[in-house]
């Protein structure tokens, strides 16, 4: 008996010091994405760098920017992708599925104060504002959902009751499994027709807004597409014109006088594309 007291002492003695340095390990808190103190230090040292290279170049001069732009609310979106000229400023606006109406007090600056003589508005493939339009997440807030509630689209289809399973349909579902596995998955971010629609309509838009500009040859409104996801085969972050002040028509486009300047290679990106097909699977 006096051999297991011992030997328990022992065991406790040792497991107390284990114990006591377990509790003094700091706990290592689970971090999103990258660091707030890393974010920080690179913009802090991204903006040293920027104003180096600024004082060893002239500087440029000091215009208005000749270019407004709608974007949507993406970071993989940035002012190179609509124009690479450094003296070339871009007043760029983003908002939630680039919706003139969440911006107009913005939008009238760079049209009306600032006098840019092109507003531009793109929407993008694998756009994540109209994928949260269609899917309606359960952890959207009130606010992002009243905001998506204002795009001028078709309302999300309604999502079907579930029905109860039964030991008849056991064979139905597996063949419609067997099949979907056969099918060729569909790329995600397809541009469809609600990225483009929208894209029409804020154009429709700014064209009601800014009409005596427009009217005055003063203001050129623009939509595109860039395409993000290289769904249309051209090379991923290509910029496409879909709408010229209006005109939607391809050939058109390319006849418009605003395009002249363009380069043949250039002319071959008016105009909307169609998705690639999916093939249908006999089941």
């Amino acid at each position: 008996m006096k051999r297991h007291v011992a030997l328990l002492c022992w065991v406790l003695m040792l497991a107390v010091p284990l114990t006591a340095a377990a509790e003094m390990r700091p706990v290592l808190k689970h971090r999103v994405g990258t660091p707030p103190f890393s974010v920080i230090e690179a913009m802090m040292r991204g903006n040293a760098q920027g104003v180096e290279r600024a004082v060893q170049q002239p500087p440029p001069p000091d215009t208005a920017p000749a270019l407004t732009w709608l974007a949507d609310c993406d970071h993989r979106l940035y002012p190179g992708l609509v124009q690479n000229d450094p003296d070339g400023r871009v007043y760029a606006v983003c908002t939630l599925g680039n919706q003139l109406r969440l911006a107009t007090g913005a939008i009238d600056f760079g049209v009306r104060v600032l006098h840019s003589p092109v507003l531009l508005i793109t929407g993008q493939t694998d756009s994540e504002a109209i994928r949260l339009f269609e899917t309606r997440p359960d952890g959207v807030n009130e606010e992002i959902r009243h905001d998506l509630a204002s795009l001028n689209l078709p309302p999300p289809k309604a999502k079907a009751p579930q029905k109860a399973k039964s030991k008849r349909g056991k064979g139905r579902k597996a063949k419609a499994t067997a099949v979907a596995k056969t099918a060729p998955a569909k790329s995600p971010g397809l541009p469809g027709m609600l990225v483009e629609r929208n894209v029409d309509y804020q154009v429709a838009q700014a064209l009601r807004r800014y009409q005596d500009r427009v009217a005055d040859g003063r203001l050129v409104v623009v939509g595109g597409i860039i395409d993000l996801a290289n769904q249309y085969g051209e090379g991923k972050d290509r910029l496409f014109l879909i709408n010229i002040n209006g005109e939607t028509d391809p050939a058109k486009l390319r006849r418009s006088p605003h395009v002249v300047r363009l380069d043949p290679n250039q002319l071959k990106l008016l105009g909307r594309r169609s998705p690639p097909a999916v093939p249908s699977i006999n089941p």
